[in-house]
């Protein structure tokens, strides 16, 4: 059990934010999301289902799948009650891009 989590995680379709990248369009939308009850089975096997239709979440909770394994356009994020302290959001992680 995750702490944080109560019973079976819910799961949120959230947009992938490419930040600073030259493919990314802000004015595209993403394709629509699945219906509640969807059943989705990722790249690594996994089978994941959608619990909730329009549901968001907070970007700096944990993300359950990559968007490699869910899909390019949405990623599928969980919705725990609290992050762990030592635990740094996935954007605070990421490299910053340089400019060549």
């Amino acid at each position: 059990m995750i702490p944080g989590w109560h019973g079976d995680p819910q799961l949120f379709w959230e947009p992938v934010v490419r930040t600073r990248s030259a493919l990314s369009d802000r004015h595209a939308a993403a394709p629509p999301r699945p219906a509640a009850g969807t059943e989705i089975t990722a790249f690594c096997g996994a089978i994941l289902t959608v619990n909730t239709d329009a549901a968001r979440c907070d970007q700096t909770r944990p993300q359950v799948t990559c968007p490699t394994c869910a899909d390019h356009a949405w990623a599928l994020r969980g919705n725990p009650a609290r992050e762990p302290q030592n635990e740094r959001s996935r954007t605070e992680r990421t490299p910053p891009i340089r400019k060549r």
